[in-house]
């Protein structure tokens, strides 16, 4: 988590070996974990470990680097318990790594 920096730059290009950072905000008053799972060239997925969302506001990220090209996405899920086997689609992003 970071405190009180916004992202910069918005992209949905980068290079291979880049890290691409998938940012989000906590507000006050919110319980749970948030997860991200990371696509690329429709593979199945890996899931980020889950963040407690207990407590913290301000921004975190997620992070993921890819060895070669394709077209991906990063799904977010708010979860009740830390594993996120019940978690929920919160939202999605997509990116393409040249």
């Amino acid at each position: 988590m970071y405190d009180d920096k916004q992202p910069e730059l918005v992209t949905k290009t980068f290079n291979v070996s880049q890290y691409i950072y998938a940012s989000f905000k906590l507000s006050p008053d919110q319980s749970g974990y948030i997860a991200a799972k990371w696509y690329i060239n429709g593979g199945s997925g890996e899931w980020s470990n889950s963040i407690s969302a207990q407590g913290r506001v301000g921004y975190g990220y997620f992070s993921a680097s890819y060895s070669g090209p394709g077209q991906g996405a990063v799904e977010y899920y708010w979860c009740p318990s830390s594993d996120c086997s019940d978690g929920e689609l919160a939202w999605v992003r997509t990116f393409e790594v040249r």
